[in-house]
C-alpha cells in the first residue's frame, strides 16, 4: 500500500514554480494627450475661468462704466458658446439682479446686447429661471431661515419681470398678476403676495392693466398686516 502511495506522489504531484518577470518589461499606461476625457477637462476648466471672469466684471458695473463693462463681457461671449455655459452665465446675471435692484436695467441692457451674438435666445433662458423661482416663491420663503434676504430676491425677480415688460420682452404678464392675486388664510404669504403686487404696481404701465380695485376688495376679506394695507392705500391713491 505504501509503495502505491509513493508512486502516486511521484507522478501526480508537481512543485509550484514562481516566474519572476524583469521589471523593465512592465509597461506603464499613460493617458493619451489627445484623449476625449482630456478635452472635457480642458473645457470644464475654461468654462470656470469664463464664469469667474464674467462675475468679476459684473461686480464693477455702474452707470459710469457701463460701456467698459459691456466691452469686457463681449470678450467672453460668442456664437460658439454651448447652452450649458450660456445658462450658467444667465444664472450669474440673475443672481446679481435679484440682489442688486439698482442696476437691473443695466444688466438687462447688457443681456440684450450679447443676445445678438449668441446662438440662442438668452431671454428664454432668463424667463425659465424666473418662472421656476416665481412658482416656488412661497415654499422658498416659508423654508428660508433668512426671510428678509429671500424677500429681497423675490422682489428682485418681480422687478426684473416689470422691467422686461417695459422693454417689451414680455408681452403678457397676466399669469404673474393672477397668481399673486390669489390670497388665502395664510397671513404671512398674503403679505408677501400683496407686497409683490405693490412692487408690480409701482410700474405705471402695469398699473394700467391690473384690476387693482378687484384685488383690494379681496384684501378686505383676507388676513393681511396693517403695513400691507397702508402700502395698498398708496397704490389706490395712484388710480384716483
Amino acid at each position: 500500500m505504501l509503495n502505491i502511495l509513493n508512486k502516486f506522489k511521484k507522478y501526480y504531484t508537481k512543485k509550484v514554480e514562481f516566474i519572476i518577470m524583469p521589471i523593465n518589461n512592465i509597461k506603464i499606461l499613460h493617458q493619451s494627450e489627445n484623449s476625449w476625457n482630456n478635452d472635457r477637462k480642458v473645457d470644464k476648466v475654461d468654462n470656470v475661468v469664463i464664469l469667474e471672469s464674467i462675475r468679476s466684471i459684473l461686480n464693477k458695473l455702474s452707470n459710469k462704466n457701463y460701456d467698459i463693462v459691456l466691452k469686457d463681457i463681449h470678450k467672453y461671449c460668442n456664437s460658439d458658446m454651448n447652452f450649458i455655459l450660456l445658462k450658467d452665465i444667465i444664472n450669474i446675471f440673475y443672481d446679481k439682479m435679484v440682489l442688486d435692484h439698482t442696476f437691473i436695467n443695466l444688466y438687462i441692457n447688457i443681456l440684450d446686447e450679447i443676445n445678438n451674438i449668441t446662438n440662442c435666445n438668452l431671454f428664454d433662458i432668463l424667463f425659465s429661471i424666473i418662472n421656476d423661482n416665481f412658482n416656488n416663491r412661497n415654499k422658498n420663503y416659508i423654508d428660508s431661515i433668512n426671510k428678509e434676504k429671500i424677500k429681497i430676491k423675490i422682489n428682485g425677480f418681480i422687478l426684473i419681470i416689470s422691467y422686461l415688460f417695459n422693454k417689451k420682452k414680455i408681452n403678457n404678464i397676466d399669469y404673474y398678476l393672477n397668481k399673486l392675486s390669489i390670497l388665502d388664510e395664510n397671513k404671512e404669504l398674503n403679505d408677501l403676495n400683496c407686497e409683490l403686487v405693490c412692487t408690480f404696481c409701482n410700474n405705471n404701465n402695469i398699473l394700467k392693466i391690473f384690476n387693482i380695485r378687484q384685488f383690494l376688495n379681496q384684501v378686505k376679506i383676507k388676513p393681511v398686516s396693517k403695513r400691507i394695507k397702508f402700502l395698498l392705500m398708496d397704490i389706490q391713491d395712484k388710480i384716483k
